[in-house]
């Protein structure tokens, strides 16, 4: 069977809020997984998929510690692609080593059998065919530090980049532009603004503010002044 590692990166979705509350985060993040798959339909006992999977595991972590990421750091999980012989239907069932060891291969033939009763409401009982095994590898996430907005800056004066101004509803509007990095827990601003910062943009509009919260967030909403209408 032919291992086939794939690398799916997620991360770096932008955010957009106009009428509604809404919290902008002060950071986006990229996750990597690594997953190694090995095709096979074939009668295995517990010895060879353990067999198996070892070796999956050890092909995807490689392209982990290659990138710096040591191997008791790695996060692994385990699936199988089963069907009964003769039909095109698989499911795919997750499980753990440990679980594996426990309860042999019963442990995913069973698994598949109450996960296809419960769609189809019958089940088989025998005739299984395994088409698939993968490892599943990915970094553990790491404790994540309190962030701490700036304390230094106490005013929207101070965080004044410049002056610019934007389109918006069939006029311009003037406005002012602010440092992300320079606003501190509390501060209020008032919209026309934008708010600038290395990965992203904030344009808080005519009508709205945005108050920056305990933790950094920057909460938009209508202006106190503009809920009576």
């Amino acid at each position: 069977a032919v291992l086939a590692p794939v690398v799916l990166l997620v991360g770096a979705q932008s955010v957009h809020a106009q009428s509604e509350t809404a919290a902008v985060p002060d950071d986006d993040g990229v996750l990597t997984v690594l997953v190694a798959g090995d095709s096979l339909a074939a009668d295995l006992g517990a010895a060879q998929l353990l067999a198996d999977l070892h070796a999956l595991r050890e092909r995807a972590g490689r392209s982990l510690i290659a990138d710096g990421i040591p191997a008791e750091a790695h996060e692994v999980a385990f699936q199988a692609d089963l069907r009964y012989a003769g039909q095109a239907f698989q499911i795919t069932v997750n499980f753990t080593e440990q679980e594996l060891r426990a309860r042999g291969v019963a442990l995913l033939t069973e698994t598949f059998d109450a996960e296809h009763e419960h769609l189809f409401t019958f089940k088989l009982g025998d005739g299984h065919e395994i088409l698939m095994l993968r490892a599943v590898v990915k970094a553990a996430a790491a404790p994540m530090a309190e962030r701490q907005p700036a304390a230094a800056v106490a005013s929207r004066e101070e965080a004044r980049v410049h002056d610019t101004r934007f389109y918006y509803e069939g006029r311009w509007h003037d406005a002012v532009i602010y440092a992300r990095e320079r606003l501190c827990a509390g501060l209020c601003l008032p919209g026309p603004c934008i708010v600038a910062e290395m990965d992203s943009t904030t344009v808080v509009l005519p009508g709205h503010e945005a108050v920056v919260d305990a933790i950094g967030n920057l909460l938009l909403n209508p202006a106190a002044a503009d809920l009576s209408h």
